[in-house]
Protein backbone atom coordinates (compact mmCIF):
# COMPACT_ATOMS: atom_id res chain seq x y z
CA UNK A 1 0.00 0.00 0.00
CA UNK A 2 1.29 3.34 -1.12
CA UNK A 3 2.12 5.44 1.84
CA UNK A 4 0.19 8.67 2.21
CA UNK A 5 3.02 11.22 4.28
CA UNK A 6 2.27 13.85 6.22
CA UNK A 7 5.01 16.10 7.40
CA UNK A 8 5.01 17.81 11.01
CA UNK A 9 8.09 20.55 11.09
CA UNK A 10 8.64 22.32 14.35
CA UNK A 11 9.78 26.06 14.64
CA UNK A 12 12.07 26.71 17.02
CA UNK A 13 13.59 30.18 15.86
CA UNK A 14 12.48 30.75 12.31
CA UNK A 15 15.15 33.08 10.14
CA UNK A 16 16.41 31.86 6.79
CA UNK A 17 16.96 28.06 7.63
CA UNK A 18 13.28 27.35 8.19
CA UNK A 19 12.59 29.27 4.53
CA UNK A 20 15.56 26.81 3.36
CA UNK A 21 13.54 24.17 5.18
CA UNK A 22 10.19 24.88 3.84
CA UNK A 23 11.93 25.14 0.27
CA UNK A 24 13.70 21.77 0.21
CA UNK A 25 9.62 20.20 1.35
CA UNK A 26 7.96 22.13 -2.06
CA UNK A 27 11.17 20.46 -3.97
CA UNK A 28 10.50 16.75 -2.95
CA UNK A 29 10.16 14.08 -6.16
CA UNK A 30 7.23 12.50 -4.00
CA UNK A 31 4.77 15.07 -3.00
CA UNK A 32 3.95 15.66 0.57
CA UNK A 33 0.10 14.55 1.31
CA UNK A 34 -0.14 17.32 3.91
CA UNK A 35 2.17 19.99 5.93
CA UNK A 36 1.72 20.88 9.38
CA UNK A 37 4.10 23.65 11.14
CA UNK A 38 4.06 23.77 14.71
CA UNK A 39 5.14 27.29 15.95
CA UNK A 40 7.09 27.31 19.16
CA UNK A 41 8.78 30.11 18.09
CA UNK A 42 6.74 32.71 19.80
CA UNK A 43 7.53 35.32 16.50
CA UNK A 44 4.53 36.95 14.59
CA UNK A 45 6.57 38.14 11.59
CA UNK A 46 6.92 34.28 10.49
CA UNK A 47 3.94 34.45 8.66
CA UNK A 48 5.06 36.27 5.38
CA UNK A 49 8.58 33.90 5.16
CA UNK A 50 5.82 30.42 5.53
CA UNK A 51 3.89 32.41 2.61
CA UNK A 52 6.42 32.96 0.52
CA UNK A 53 8.27 29.38 0.59
CA UNK A 54 4.97 27.61 0.00
CA UNK A 55 3.68 29.64 -2.59
CA UNK A 56 2.90 27.39 -4.77
CA UNK A 57 3.30 24.27 -3.61
CA UNK A 58 1.27 21.33 -4.43
CA UNK A 59 -0.07 19.88 -1.12
CA UNK A 60 -2.17 21.89 1.69
CA UNK A 61 -0.43 22.82 4.85
CA UNK A 62 -1.38 24.22 8.14
CA UNK A 63 -0.12 25.82 11.25
CA UNK A 64 -0.29 25.44 14.90
CA UNK A 65 0.92 27.14 17.69
CA UNK A 66 2.46 25.44 21.18
CA UNK A 67 4.08 28.18 24.04
CA UNK A 68 7.72 29.32 23.26
CA UNK A 69 8.78 26.63 26.32
CA UNK A 70 7.08 23.64 24.81
CA UNK A 71 9.55 20.46 24.08
CA UNK A 72 9.85 18.44 20.94
CA UNK A 73 7.42 15.33 22.24
CA UNK A 74 4.96 18.40 22.64
CA UNK A 75 5.41 19.96 19.70
CA UNK A 76 5.18 16.65 18.08
CA UNK A 77 2.00 15.54 20.48
CA UNK A 78 0.26 19.08 19.32
CA UNK A 79 1.35 18.22 15.28
CA UNK A 80 -0.83 14.36 15.53
CA UNK A 81 -3.54 16.38 16.91
CA UNK A 82 -3.67 19.05 14.49
CA UNK A 83 -3.01 16.48 11.19
CA UNK A 84 -5.42 13.39 12.14
CA UNK A 85 -8.76 13.22 14.40
CA UNK A 86 -8.25 12.23 17.74
CA UNK A 87 -11.95 10.42 17.87
CA UNK A 88 -11.04 8.20 14.66
CA UNK A 89 -8.75 5.69 13.66
CA UNK A 90 -5.63 6.27 11.40
CA UNK A 91 -5.59 4.55 8.10
CA UNK A 92 -2.21 2.24 8.01
CA UNK A 93 -1.17 4.26 4.66
CA UNK A 94 -0.80 7.25 6.82
CA UNK A 95 2.77 7.89 7.67
CA UNK A 96 4.07 11.26 9.27
CA UNK A 97 7.65 13.05 8.61
CA UNK A 98 8.72 14.08 11.73
CA UNK A 99 11.11 17.04 10.70
CA UNK A 100 12.53 20.55 12.66
CA UNK A 101 13.22 23.77 11.19
CA UNK A 102 16.86 23.90 10.90
CA UNK A 103 17.03 20.23 8.91
CA UNK A 104 17.18 20.39 4.82
CA UNK A 105 16.00 17.88 3.52
CA UNK A 106 17.08 16.52 -0.13
CA UNK A 107 15.38 16.45 -2.79
CA UNK A 108 14.79 12.62 -3.04
CA UNK A 109 15.33 11.67 0.85
CA UNK A 110 11.40 11.32 1.56
CA UNK A 111 10.58 8.88 -1.83
CA UNK A 112 13.68 6.87 -0.86
CA UNK A 113 12.47 6.46 2.93
CA UNK A 114 8.93 6.14 1.71
CA UNK A 115 10.11 2.96 -1.16
CA UNK A 116 11.50 1.37 1.55
CA UNK A 117 8.39 1.36 3.97
CA UNK A 118 5.71 0.75 0.85
CA UNK A 119 7.99 -2.76 0.45
CA UNK A 120 8.26 -3.59 3.80
CA UNK A 121 5.48 -3.94 5.59
CA UNK A 122 7.03 -4.84 9.04
CA UNK A 123 9.10 -1.44 8.92
CA UNK A 124 7.35 1.09 10.93
CA UNK A 125 9.70 3.94 11.39
CA UNK A 126 12.53 4.49 9.13
CA UNK A 127 15.31 7.03 9.30
CA UNK A 128 18.06 8.98 6.69
CA UNK A 129 21.22 9.52 7.33
CA UNK A 130 21.43 12.94 8.76
CA UNK A 131 24.26 15.04 6.98
CA UNK A 132 25.96 18.45 9.03
CA UNK A 133 24.50 21.30 7.48
CA UNK A 134 27.95 23.75 7.46
CA UNK A 135 29.86 20.57 6.26
CA UNK A 136 27.72 18.70 4.06
CA UNK A 137 30.04 15.76 3.32
CA UNK A 138 30.36 14.75 7.39
CA UNK A 139 28.25 12.31 9.37
CA UNK A 140 26.06 14.24 11.99
CA UNK A 141 24.11 10.50 13.04
CA UNK A 142 23.27 7.46 11.18
CA UNK A 143 21.51 5.03 13.29
CA UNK A 144 21.68 4.29 17.23
CA UNK A 145 22.42 1.87 19.43
CA UNK A 146 22.92 1.35 23.29
CA UNK A 147 25.50 -0.57 25.59
CA UNK A 148 24.39 -3.84 27.82
CA UNK A 149 23.75 -0.70 30.24
CA UNK A 150 21.84 1.51 27.79
CA UNK A 151 24.02 4.30 27.39
CA UNK A 152 23.49 5.64 23.99
CA UNK A 153 25.86 4.78 21.14
CA UNK A 154 25.75 6.69 17.55
CA UNK A 155 26.38 4.07 15.00
CA UNK A 156 28.14 6.69 12.62
CA UNK A 157 28.72 10.13 13.93
CA UNK A 158 30.90 13.29 12.99
CA UNK A 159 32.33 10.89 10.39
CA UNK A 160 33.10 11.81 6.58
CA UNK A 161 30.71 10.13 4.74
CA UNK A 162 32.77 8.01 2.41
CA UNK A 163 29.94 5.82 1.66
CA UNK A 164 31.54 3.37 4.28
CA UNK A 165 27.89 3.00 6.42
CA UNK A 166 25.55 2.43 3.01
CA UNK A 167 24.56 -1.45 4.01
CA UNK A 168 23.86 -0.42 7.06
CA UNK A 169 19.67 -0.91 7.50
CA UNK A 170 18.29 -2.45 10.67
CA UNK A 171 19.17 -1.04 13.52
CA UNK A 172 17.91 -0.55 16.98
CA UNK A 173 16.64 3.02 16.34
CA UNK A 174 17.17 6.11 14.41
CA UNK A 175 17.41 9.96 15.53
CA UNK A 176 14.36 12.03 15.15
CA UNK A 177 15.09 14.16 12.82
CA UNK A 178 13.74 13.03 9.30
CA UNK A 179 12.04 10.26 10.82
CA UNK A 180 9.48 8.26 9.00
CA UNK A 181 7.29 6.55 11.06
CA UNK A 182 3.75 5.04 10.22
CA UNK A 183 1.07 7.53 12.16
CA UNK A 184 -1.48 4.36 14.13
CA UNK A 185 2.10 3.23 15.52
CA UNK A 186 3.46 6.88 16.51
CA UNK A 187 -0.44 7.25 18.60
CA UNK A 188 -0.02 3.78 19.97
CA UNK A 189 3.15 4.20 21.71
CA UNK A 190 2.01 7.60 23.17
CA UNK A 191 4.42 9.52 21.04
CA UNK A 192 8.12 10.75 22.64
CA UNK A 193 8.07 10.40 26.28
CA UNK A 194 8.28 14.03 27.62
CA UNK A 195 9.82 13.03 30.61
CA UNK A 196 13.17 12.79 28.69
CA UNK A 197 15.70 15.79 27.88
CA UNK A 198 16.77 16.73 24.21
CA UNK A 199 18.64 13.79 23.88
CA UNK A 200 17.13 10.05 23.73
CA UNK A 201 13.56 10.83 22.47
CA UNK A 202 14.26 8.87 19.26
CA UNK A 203 16.35 6.19 20.85
CA UNK A 204 13.54 6.07 23.33
CA UNK A 205 10.38 5.69 21.03
CA UNK A 206 12.41 2.88 18.93
CA UNK A 207 13.07 0.38 21.98
CA UNK A 208 9.23 0.86 22.59
CA UNK A 209 8.53 0.20 18.56
CA UNK A 210 11.18 -3.00 18.60
CA UNK A 211 9.34 -4.45 21.81
CA UNK A 212 5.87 -3.97 20.39
CA UNK A 213 7.28 -6.35 17.56
CA UNK A 214 8.31 -3.76 14.93
CA UNK A 215 11.47 -3.18 12.41
CA UNK A 216 13.13 -0.07 12.80
CA UNK A 217 15.73 0.76 9.56
CA UNK A 218 18.21 3.52 8.54
CA UNK A 219 18.00 4.56 4.56
CA UNK A 220 21.23 5.80 4.14
CA UNK A 221 20.61 6.79 0.79
CA UNK A 222 18.09 9.75 2.05
CA UNK A 223 19.64 12.46 3.34
CA UNK A 224 18.48 15.07 5.70
CA UNK A 225 20.90 17.98 6.36
CA UNK A 226 20.49 19.13 9.94
CA UNK A 227 22.08 22.45 11.48
CA UNK A 228 22.26 21.87 15.12
CA UNK A 229 22.47 19.27 17.77
CA UNK A 230 19.07 18.56 19.56
CA UNK A 231 20.58 20.06 23.02
CA UNK A 232 21.68 23.50 21.07
CA UNK A 233 18.04 23.60 18.86
CA UNK A 234 15.78 22.70 22.14
CA UNK A 235 18.17 25.58 24.02
CA UNK A 236 17.47 28.04 20.89
CA UNK A 237 21.85 28.75 21.42
CA UNK A 238 24.97 26.69 21.80
CA UNK A 239 24.85 25.30 25.20
CA UNK A 240 28.55 24.74 27.22
CA UNK A 241 30.08 20.97 27.41
CA UNK A 242 28.91 20.72 31.09
CA UNK A 243 25.10 21.29 30.67
CA UNK A 244 25.31 18.71 27.63
CA UNK A 245 27.31 16.32 29.60
CA UNK A 246 24.51 17.25 32.51
CA UNK A 247 21.61 16.35 30.07
CA UNK A 248 23.53 13.10 28.00
CA UNK A 249 23.70 11.49 31.80
CA UNK A 250 20.41 12.10 33.39
CA UNK A 251 19.13 10.89 29.85
CA UNK A 252 21.14 7.67 30.46
CA UNK A 253 19.75 7.41 34.60
CA UNK A 254 15.89 8.09 33.36
CA UNK A 255 16.04 5.24 30.41
CA UNK A 256 17.80 3.02 32.96
CA UNK A 257 14.95 3.67 35.33
CA UNK A 258 12.59 3.31 33.01
CA UNK A 259 13.96 -0.20 31.49
CA UNK A 260 15.27 -1.93 34.71
CA UNK A 261 12.63 -4.95 35.99
CA UNK A 262 10.59 -4.47 38.74
CA UNK A 263 12.53 -6.18 41.16
CA UNK A 264 15.59 -4.03 40.59
CA UNK A 265 14.15 -0.72 40.43
CA UNK A 266 13.88 -0.03 44.02
CA UNK A 267 17.30 -1.29 44.03
CA UNK A 268 18.31 1.03 41.24
CA UNK A 269 16.42 3.89 43.02
CA UNK A 270 18.73 3.54 46.39
CA UNK A 271 21.75 3.21 44.47
CA UNK A 272 21.66 6.04 41.86
CA UNK A 273 22.82 8.61 44.23
CA UNK A 274 25.44 6.92 45.54
CA UNK A 275 26.83 5.20 42.30
CA UNK A 276 27.05 8.98 41.05
CA UNK A 277 28.99 9.87 44.06
CA UNK A 278 31.07 7.20 43.39
CA UNK A 279 31.78 7.86 39.44
CA UNK A 280 32.05 11.88 40.42
CA UNK A 281 35.50 10.18 42.36
CA UNK A 282 36.15 8.56 39.23
CA UNK A 283 36.00 11.91 37.03
CA UNK A 284 38.20 13.87 39.70
CA UNK A 285 40.65 11.16 39.80
CA UNK A 286 40.96 11.17 35.66
CA UNK A 287 41.60 15.02 36.06
CA UNK A 288 38.01 15.89 34.67
CA UNK A 289 37.05 17.85 37.14
CA UNK A 290 34.12 19.72 35.15
CA UNK A 291 32.10 16.59 34.71
CA UNK A 292 31.84 15.88 38.44
CA UNK A 293 29.25 18.46 38.80
CA UNK A 294 27.21 16.71 35.87
CA UNK A 295 27.41 13.82 37.04
CA UNK A 296 25.64 14.49 40.71
CA UNK A 297 22.93 16.78 39.56
CA UNK A 298 22.27 13.99 37.08
CA UNK A 299 21.37 11.73 39.71
CA UNK A 300 19.74 14.51 41.39
CA UNK A 301 17.37 15.52 37.99
CA UNK A 302 16.52 11.66 37.64
CA UNK A 303 15.31 10.68 40.63
CA UNK A 304 13.19 14.41 41.13
CA UNK A 305 11.27 12.20 37.45
CA UNK A 306 10.24 9.53 39.48
CA UNK A 307 6.72 10.50 38.53
CA UNK A 308 7.46 10.50 35.09
CA UNK A 309 9.48 7.34 35.36
CA UNK A 310 6.41 5.61 36.69
CA UNK A 311 4.54 6.85 33.99
CA UNK A 312 6.77 5.86 31.49
CA UNK A 313 6.82 2.15 32.72
CA UNK A 314 3.47 1.56 32.90
CA UNK A 315 3.78 2.94 28.77
CA UNK A 316 6.77 0.50 28.23
CA UNK A 317 4.24 -2.47 29.74
CA UNK A 318 1.27 -1.89 28.11
CA UNK A 319 2.97 -1.96 24.57
CA UNK A 320 5.47 -4.60 25.23
CA UNK A 321 4.58 -7.51 23.61
CA UNK A 322 8.03 -9.06 23.12
CA UNK A 323 11.02 -9.60 25.08
CA UNK A 324 14.40 -7.51 25.53
CA UNK A 325 15.83 -10.22 23.81
CA UNK A 326 15.52 -8.60 20.51
CA UNK A 327 16.93 -5.71 21.79
CA UNK A 328 20.06 -7.48 23.14
CA UNK A 329 20.73 -8.89 19.84
CA UNK A 330 21.17 -5.32 18.58
CA UNK A 331 23.38 -3.80 21.03
CA UNK A 332 26.73 -2.74 20.51
CA UNK A 333 29.18 -5.56 21.42
CA UNK A 334 31.23 -4.22 24.94
CA UNK A 335 34.53 -4.67 22.44
CA UNK A 336 33.27 -2.76 20.13
CA UNK A 337 32.14 0.07 22.82
CA UNK A 338 35.37 0.10 23.90
CA UNK A 339 37.18 0.75 20.30
CA UNK A 340 34.66 3.38 19.51
CA UNK A 341 35.50 4.78 23.09
CA UNK A 342 39.19 5.02 21.91
CA UNK A 343 38.41 6.79 19.00
CA UNK A 344 36.74 9.33 20.15
CA UNK A 345 38.71 10.03 22.91
CA UNK A 346 41.28 10.16 20.26
CA UNK A 347 39.32 12.61 18.29
CA UNK A 348 38.96 14.78 20.71
CA UNK A 349 42.08 15.36 21.75
CA UNK A 350 43.01 16.23 17.95
CA UNK A 351 40.35 18.57 18.24
CA UNK A 352 41.45 20.43 20.90
CA UNK A 353 45.17 20.04 19.47
CA UNK A 354 43.41 21.86 16.43
CA UNK A 355 41.63 24.63 18.77
CA UNK A 356 44.85 25.02 20.86
CA UNK A 357 46.57 26.26 17.23
CA UNK A 358 43.54 28.18 16.59
CA UNK A 359 43.11 29.87 20.08
CA UNK A 360 46.36 30.37 21.63
CA UNK A 361 46.96 31.97 24.91
CA UNK A 362 45.85 35.35 25.26
CA UNK A 363 48.65 37.82 24.76
CA UNK A 364 51.00 38.91 27.51
CA UNK A 365 51.21 42.52 26.90
CA UNK A 366 49.35 44.63 27.94
CA UNK A 367 46.86 43.00 30.07
CA UNK A 368 49.67 41.01 32.68
CA UNK A 369 51.69 44.43 33.46
CA UNK A 370 48.76 45.91 34.19
CA UNK A 371 47.38 43.61 36.44
CA UNK A 372 51.29 43.82 37.99
CA UNK A 373 50.60 47.10 38.77
CA UNK A 374 47.14 47.08 40.04
CA UNK A 375 47.98 44.26 42.87
CA UNK A 376 51.21 46.55 43.39
CA UNK A 377 48.70 49.36 44.18
CA UNK A 378 46.81 46.70 46.27
CA UNK A 379 49.38 45.36 48.09
CA UNK A 380 50.98 49.17 49.10
CA UNK A 381 47.77 49.32 50.80
CA UNK A 382 47.70 46.76 52.12
CA UNK A 383 50.93 46.37 53.44
CA UNK A 384 52.49 49.59 52.63
CA UNK A 385 52.62 50.31 56.46
CA UNK A 386 56.34 47.92 55.94
CA UNK A 387 57.98 49.94 53.63
CA UNK A 388 61.02 50.67 54.58
CA UNK A 389 61.45 48.39 57.52
CA UNK A 390 64.87 46.57 58.86
CA UNK A 391 63.17 43.68 60.09
CA UNK A 392 59.50 41.40 60.30
CA UNK A 393 58.36 39.24 62.71
CA UNK A 394 56.05 38.03 64.51
CA UNK A 395 53.86 34.52 65.20
CA UNK A 396 56.52 32.09 63.25
CA UNK A 397 58.50 34.72 61.17
CA UNK A 398 62.28 34.85 62.83
CA UNK A 399 63.98 37.93 61.85
CA UNK A 400 66.98 36.40 59.31
CA UNK A 401 70.92 37.29 61.24
CA UNK A 402 71.94 41.38 60.33
CA UNK A 403 75.73 39.80 58.48
CA UNK A 404 75.12 38.34 54.90
CA UNK A 405 78.28 36.05 55.81
CA UNK A 406 76.67 34.41 58.67
CA UNK A 407 73.10 34.07 57.01
CA UNK A 408 73.71 30.45 56.09
CA UNK A 409 75.33 29.83 59.53
CA UNK A 410 71.81 28.14 60.82
CA UNK A 411 70.74 27.07 57.19
CA UNK A 412 71.74 23.15 58.00
CA UNK A 413 71.64 22.66 61.57
CA UNK A 414 70.99 24.26 64.71
CA UNK A 415 73.16 24.53 68.13
CA UNK A 416 71.29 23.33 71.42
CA UNK A 417 72.19 25.35 74.74
CA UNK A 418 74.43 22.15 76.04
CA UNK A 419 76.56 22.27 72.72
CA UNK A 420 74.72 20.02 70.60
CA UNK A 421 73.92 19.80 66.53
CA UNK A 422 70.45 19.01 65.54
CA UNK A 423 68.74 19.59 62.04
CA UNK A 424 67.62 22.50 61.17
CA UNK A 425 64.11 23.20 60.15
CA UNK A 426 64.30 22.72 56.07
CA UNK A 427 62.53 26.02 55.72
CA UNK A 428 65.69 27.56 56.95
CA UNK A 429 67.87 27.07 54.12
CA UNK A 430 64.84 28.59 51.87
CA UNK A 431 65.52 31.73 54.42
CA UNK A 432 69.06 31.62 53.87
CA UNK A 433 68.81 31.64 50.24
CA UNK A 434 66.20 34.39 50.18
CA UNK A 435 68.39 36.70 52.20
CA UNK A 436 71.73 36.08 49.91
CA UNK A 437 69.71 38.26 47.40
CA UNK A 438 69.89 41.31 50.09
CA UNK A 439 73.48 40.02 51.23
CA UNK A 440 73.86 43.19 52.97
CA UNK A 441 70.57 43.49 54.80
CA UNK A 442 69.61 39.57 54.48
CA UNK A 443 66.04 40.75 56.91
CA UNK A 444 65.43 43.18 54.03
CA UNK A 445 64.05 40.34 51.72
CA UNK A 446 61.29 39.66 54.18
CA UNK A 447 59.82 42.74 53.99
CA UNK A 448 60.28 42.23 50.53
CA UNK A 449 58.77 38.87 49.66
CA UNK A 450 55.52 40.59 51.78
CA UNK A 451 55.34 43.75 49.42
CA UNK A 452 55.68 41.62 46.37
CA UNK A 453 53.31 38.42 47.50
CA UNK A 454 50.35 39.48 45.80
CA UNK A 455 52.04 40.82 42.59
CA UNK A 456 53.60 37.39 42.39
CA UNK A 457 50.16 35.39 43.09
CA UNK A 458 48.53 37.47 40.61
CA UNK A 459 51.26 36.60 38.26
CA UNK A 460 51.59 32.97 38.49
CA UNK A 461 47.70 32.39 39.00
CA UNK A 462 47.56 34.34 35.26
CA UNK A 463 49.72 32.11 34.00
CA UNK A 464 47.31 28.98 35.36
CA UNK A 465 44.20 30.88 33.64
CA UNK A 466 45.98 31.73 30.43
CA UNK A 467 45.87 27.60 30.07
CA UNK A 468 42.28 27.55 30.36
CA UNK A 469 41.19 31.10 28.84
CA UNK A 470 41.72 32.68 25.51
CA UNK A 471 40.93 35.89 26.19
CA UNK A 472 42.97 38.44 27.88
CA UNK A 473 40.42 40.12 29.89
CA UNK A 474 39.04 37.14 31.44
CA UNK A 475 42.24 35.96 32.30
CA UNK A 476 42.95 39.39 33.90
CA UNK A 477 39.58 39.34 35.94
CA UNK A 478 40.39 35.60 37.31
CA UNK A 479 43.70 36.44 38.19
CA UNK A 480 42.97 39.45 39.88
CA UNK A 481 39.62 37.72 41.61
CA UNK A 482 42.34 34.82 42.59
Amino acid sequence: MRASVTAILVIRQGGEQLSESLTALTRQSRPLSKLVLVDSSADSTLGPLIDSALDGCSFEWTTSAVPYSASFAEAIDEGMRTAFDEESSIPDSEWVWLLRDDSVASENALERLATVVDSSPLVKIAGPKQRMMGAPGVIREMGETMTRFGERIALAERERDQAQYDRLSDVLAVGEVGMLVQATTLRDLEGFDPGLSAFDGGLDLCVRARLAGHRVVVVPKSVVHVGLGPADWSARKRISGLREDFLIRRAWLYRRLVYAPPWLLPVLLVWVLPWSVARAGGQLFLKRPDRVVSELLAALGALAQIASILRARQVLASQTVTTWSTIDSLRMDPIDVRKKKSFAKEAALASQEERALRSPQPPVFPSLPWLVLALGVLSGVVFGRWWGADVLQGGGLIPLVESGARVWDSAWSLSTPDGALIPADPAATLFAALGTLTWWNPPFALVMLFLGAIPLAGIVAWWGFSQLLSKAWTTTLAAFVW
